[in-house]
């Protein structure tokens, strides 16, 4: 494999000048239609579009979100269901995958990892805000103009869509 093992990413001294320490930020007005948000790591990316992940998650998500009336469910639903996809599309990295129902106010989130009850961890943290003029980090659905500020750095794309029924 590589040279640089995740876990010593910022702490090896010898790749510092390969490794960027600064932390990419995007900020993206939130809409009240926007519904899910997708955060993953590059196990998903890797073999999944913005547009595929979303697609597959709202999927999953409403589907379940219809069976049980479970946001909690069905944000778990759609999590796993990304994850065990991206793997049996081939994917060679570690998957992490995180949805969270930005439908309502207290946010339910799953991660692929296990069950994990983040709510007031996220709002504590400022990661997802909502409310008029507020932002939320992420993507905003494709044809959406953005608002965008980062910080600077070598320039990647943004891999964290936000899924709305707009983009239907």
């Amino acid at each position: 494999m590589g040279e640089l093992a995740v876990s010593r990413a910022i702490g090896d001294h010898c790749l510092r000048p390969f490794v960027i320490a600064e932390p990419e930020i995007t900020s993206v007005l939130r809409r009240s239609e926007d519904q899910l948000l997708i955060m993953a790591s590059d196990g998903l990316w890797d073999v999944f579009t913005n547009e595929e992940a979303r697609a597959l998650a709202l999927e999953k998500f409403r589907g379940e979100f219809q069976r049980t009336s479970s946001s909690k469910m069905a944000v778990k639903k759609a999590a796993s269901s990304l994850a065990k996809a991206a793997l049996a599309k081939g994917s060679r990295d570690n998957v992490t995958v995180v949805v969270v129902d930005m439908r309502t106010q207290g946010f339910s989130c799953h991660s692929s990892a296990g069950a994990h009850s983040i709510n007031s961890a996220i709002r504590s943290s400022g990661a997802v805000r909502t409310g008029p003029s507020q932002s939320a980090s992420g993507v905003a659905p494709q044809g959406e103009q953005q608002q965008q500020q980062q910080t600077p750095q070598t320039p990647r794309s943004p891999r964290t869509p936000v899924a709305s029924d707009t983009d239907d």
